[in-house]
């Protein structure tokens, strides 16, 4: 039985700066616009500002998918496993998230609202990220730390 080699599992190691860039180019533009035009509804209409909101959305998942699902420099079974558990983590907050927040609207009697599909990718996107480092981070501690 061959074993599979997942050491080149996900996008090139380039992709992390290209996600880094999906990420800042669009919150910067998001500032520098709002600084310049302070209402930006008023001068862009409702309609264009609902549009730019929705390419900012798939800028930032697009950036996030690539900086949680590319290589790392030094990629094994480990990394592939700690990835793995970040996903897992973030994928069971997300259900958690769908399931309290609309509990929360009927025992507090508020309005939360529903997480729009594009947000909950976002936040599972970065958790995911968040866990994964994490988890690295307390790995390799372990590893320093042992005799």
């Amino acid at each position: 039985m061959q074993q599979t080699d997942y050491s080149q599992l996900g996008f090139p190691r380039y992709f992390i700066k290209i996600g880094i860039a999906l990420i800042i180019l669009p919150l910067l533009f998001m500032g520098v616009t709002k600084g310049m035009y302070g209402n930006v509804t008023e001068e862009f209409g409702a309609r264009n500002v609902e549009i730019m909101k929705v390419f900012f959305n798939i800028f930032i998942i697009i950036g996030l998918a690539f900086l949680a699902f590319s290589r790392r420099k030094h990629q094994d079974e480990s990394i592939i496993r700690i990835r793995m558990a970040g996903l897992f983590g973030s994928f069971i907050a997300g259900i958690i998230i769908v399931i309290i927040s609309p509990l929360a609207d009927i025992i507090f009697g508020t309005e939360i609202g529903k997480y729009e599909s594009e947000h909950l990718i976002i936040l599972m996107l970065a958790l995911n990220i968040v866990f994964s480092n994490s988890t690295k981070q307390q790995v390799e501690k372990k590893i320093v730390t042992c005799p």
